[in-house]
């Protein structure tokens, strides 16, 4: 091997345990934000459950329209607003994507 590969060589070396520590230290460093990934977890499960029974968002928007009609009808009324701003502000978006 020549002196030039021999230096490659360690520096690879060198760069490799490093970045072993950095990684051992990030790991360390993180650790505290273990709770809140961990909730961010199960949120993201209560929403992949509830998209795959849509039956219980449905029983329970029924169930206060039933016991709460004009609460209901309000609600209604402001997630149907929200979503319209939600699409209006999805394709302001979109067009701006096509400049930017």
């Amino acid at each position: 091997m020549n002196a030039r590969a021999q230096v490659l060589a360690a520096r690879r070396a060198s760069l490799l345990l490093r970045s072993q520590q950095l990684r051992l230290q990030a790991e360390q460093q993180s650790a505290g934000l273990s709770p809140a990934f961990a909730l961010a977890d199960r949120l993201q499960d209560g929403w992949d459950w509830l998209r795959a029974h849509p039956e219980v968002v449905a029983g329970a928007a029924l169930g206060v329209a039933a016991l709460r009609p004009r609460k209901a009808f309000r609600l209604g009324w402001r997630v149907w607003s929200l979503w319209r701003l939600a699409r209006r502000w999805r394709f302001v978006g979109q067009a701006l994507q096509r400049y930017f």
